[in-house]
């Protein structure tokens, strides 16, 4: 009965140590907010350029999708970004992205972020 009891108990707190481990902290979700912030500052930035206003969605129903990967190497944002849990890891440039819409007059930026074991909520 103590081999069950004991075993049932590991189990749990198994359970609960692996459930815990894939939430963030409210300091981690607020560092990936930070960089999304950064992906759309950066996007801004690129479309602001006289020579990329052919990108930039005429209509509402035109979207633009502009890869993490075309803001780092067009120099739009300085360094590669890395995930806040370790400050190594690279968040991922070809699945990251920020979505460009035109709503009435004006344009909508919705970053989407791929870093570690973190996405965005779309």
């Amino acid at each position: 009965m103590k081999k069950i009891l004991c075993v049932g108990l590991m189990g749990l707190l198994l359970v609960v140590g692996c459930e815990k481990s894939g939430k963030i902290t409210e300091e981690e979700k607020n560092a990936y907010e930070a960089l999304e912030n950064q992906m759309v500052e950066a996007a801004k930035e690129l479309l602001n350029n006289d020579t990329n206003d052919n990108l930039i969605p005429t209509s509402d129903d035109r979207v633009l999708t502009i890869p993490l990967n075309w803001l780092t190497n067009g120099l739009y944002i300085d360094k590669k970004l890395k995930d806040p849990k370790d400050n190594k890891t690279e968040c991922d440039e070809s699945k990251s992205y920020i979505r460009v819409e035109l709503e009435g007059e004006t344009l909508k930026y919705i970053p989407y972020l791929i870093c570690g074991e973190y996405k965005t909520k779309e």
